[in-house]
């Protein structure tokens, strides 16, 4: 009589040496896992579009539902190009520098592929929120600052912009002929080489102007320009303006 077969009993052995490790491995990541989780912090994301953090400056929040903007000059993603020939916009180390190098005269740079630029014909759409964040490599006497409402033809716009040493603002207007909207004195304007914010809001000709996150002036211009392109704006040669952290979102 031939004796029945035994079990094979090494077949199990080998599985459950190969499943424990596996069974222990995860459970180790899993625990891992959550840990990591509970490790973060909840931030409420209040920006529904593509966007980089806000500034830390911020006058007002964007709405949930706002076309929101920026640029952090990682890239030059946005190409940015120079009004005039004799100055030159580059986009290096998380900035954008500008300089013009024709003495008593100025110059803007302006944004070309912004995303927040939704017309056909690259414009911003009424009422709208833009800022950036300005400084220069010396200390110099020139004027700069923000340029908005920019026509195609780059022959209409306004500027709001500052003058850091004697610490005056202006805001003007240019169709046909160059007109002051307004201007004088400010003591938000902080000397070089502090960082000056420029701040504004655009409805339909009523403009508020903002310093660093403080309120500096309104105005009503009653034949406001049609929407437009940005920029920035410089006055003055020997210096180079250091641009950081535009922002913009349609209100």
């Amino acid at each position: 009589m031939e004796d029945e077969p035994g079990l094979d009993w090494k077949k199990p052995l080998i599985f459950g040496c190969l499943f424990i490790p596996l069974l222990i491995s995860f459970t180790c990541l899993s625990i891992l896992a959550i840990t990591y989780r509970q490790q973060i912090p909840y931030v409420q994301n209040y920006f529904p579009t593509e966007t980089a953090p806000p500034p830390g400056i911020l006058v007002n929040q964007p709405d949930k539902d706002a076309k929101i903007t920026s640029d952090d000059f990682s890239t030059n993603q946005n190409n940015w190009s120079t009004r005039f020939a004799l100055s030159k916009a580059e986009v290096k180390n998380g900035k954008l520098f500008f300089e013009a190098f024709k003495g008593n005269t100025y110059s803007m740079a302006y944004c070309n592929a912004c995303s927040f630029v939704v017309k056909s014909n690259q414009t911003l759409t009424n009422p709208y929120y833009l800022q950036a964040d300005f400084n220069t490599d010396k200390k110099n006497d020139g004027r700069y600052g923000l340029v908005y409402n920019i026509s195609n033809t780059l022959s209409s716009y306004y500027i709001f912009v500052i003058n850091p040493t004697s610490k005056i603002y202006s805001v003007y207007k240019l169709d046909d002929n160059w007109r002051e909207l307004s201007g004088g004195p400010s003591d938000l304007i902080k000397p070089y080489p502090e960082i000056n914010t420029l701040s504004l809001e655009f409805n339909a000709g009523a403009i508020r102007f903002y310093i660093n996150g403080q309120i500096l002036t309104s105005v009503t211009d009653p034949h406001p320009l049609k929407d437009g392109k940005i920029g920035v704006y410089v006055e003055g040669t020997g210096f180079q303006l250091i641009v950081d952290n535009l922002f913009a979102y349609h209100k």
